[in-house]
């Protein structure tokens, strides 16, 4: 915790996810819930790759 704020990991879920197949996801979340963090840090998961080569 840091000046209020609590950093929740949920890379756990990304193979979850994956792992679905799904071909579309909706992601629903009130504001201020993250979701913009959680897609960020699925195109850094994703995208990191690729910038290294």
């Amino acid at each position: 915790m840091r000046k209020g704020y609590f950093y929740i990991d949920k890379t756990g879920l990304i193979k979850e996810w994956w792992e679905a197949g799904d071909s579309v996801t909706l992601i629903t979340r009130p504001c201020r819930f993250g979701k913009t963090l959680n897609t960020s840090m699925l195109e850094q998961f994703f995208f990191s790759k690729l910038r290294r080569k």
